[in-house]
């Protein structure tokens, strides 16, 4: 009973999971239409092969502050639950923090999304231009709306416990694209 219980609970992550990917293939679909429409290409360099040269936060990896203080809980990629040898794919990373603490856009951007999504809880998503997202869950507080411009390090949200199992936490994210990429790889070693 209690390895059914577990396995649905992780049934709902994976289902909240590609809910939040479906919601971040949307605004990514629609930047890239609104760039054809613009009539943008990707600028590309020449050398070993052809590599698109891209700018903002691409070109910040390793260099952004953490969103918020707190211990990592758990990183990026595949986890192995330790009781019933089942996987989980961890598209983030979480950070454990006391209740009420800031979190803090990474870098500046305008926010796509403010909304409660199931297994996140409060949400909050910042588009950072050239196909780049963060995405912020669990808030307490969420102090920002959809569609105003945020400024790196702008308190945006208070770490919280809203859809978390395991108390108050922040689950962080990037997204290049629709993929998303390691956080500890964009965030300044600490």
């Amino acid at each position: 009973s209690e390895r059914r219980s577990g396995e649905e609970a992780i049934a709902e992550l994976e289902d909240s999971a590609t809910r939040l990917q479906r919601l971040i293939n949307s605004f990514e679909e629609r930047r890239e239409i609104a760039e054809a429409k613009r009539g943008e290409i990707p600028v590309l360099e020449k050398g070993a092969g052809l590599v698109e040269k891209r700018t903002g936060l691409a070109a910040r990896q390793g260099s952004l502050e953490w969103p918020s203080e707190g211990r990592l809980l758990q990183r990026f990629g595949r986890h192995v639950h330790p009781e019933f040898g089942t996987t989980t794919f961890n598209s983030g990373i979480d950070i454990e923090a006391e209740a009420g603490m800031p979190i803090r856009s990474v870098a500046a951007g305008s926010v796509d999304y403010v909304s409660t999504v199931p297994g996140y809880g409060n949400c909050v998503i910042v588009n950072h231009g050239d196909g780049f997202y963060t995405v912020y869950a669990h808030a307490s507080e969420v102090l920002v709306k959809a569609g105003v411009a945020v400024a790196e390090g702008q308190i945006i949200a208070r770490v919280g416990s809203t859809g978390s199992l395991s108390g108050d936490r922040l689950h962080f994210e990037v997204r290049d694209r629709k993929k998303p990429v390691d956080p500890l790889l964009w965030l300044k070693r600490r």
